[in-house]
């Protein structure tokens, strides 16, 4: 649904500021109508803003390495035995 109104948004409400879509820098899509500032900083990439009024962008480095590395996962709970699942008597 987003890439459909990113290829038909003409621009006649001004550019259109999209988040959650984390790239490595901040882009523009349709002519520069769309502007997605996502730089993926809560996964450790770049955190990005944007003015509208200038168009101007700016990012600083984050503390962890780029987020397209690995996420661990989480461990799993150890397995509960049977004797633990009873019911008392």
């Amino acid at each position: 649904m987003r890439q459909a109104f990113w290829d038909t948004y003409d621009g006649r409400f001004g550019d259109v500021i999209v988040a959650h879509t984390p790239g490595k820098a901040v882009r523009r899509k349709n002519r520069g109508q769309i502007v997605l500032i996502d730089t993926g900083a809560c996964y450790g990439g770049r955190l990005s803003a944007y003015c509208p009024e200038t168009r101007a962008s700016r990012s600083v480095a984050g503390d962890r390495p780029w987020f397209m590395d690995p996420v661990p996962q989480p461990i799993a709970p150890a397995p509960v035995s049977p004797s633990r699942l009873a019911a008392p008597t």
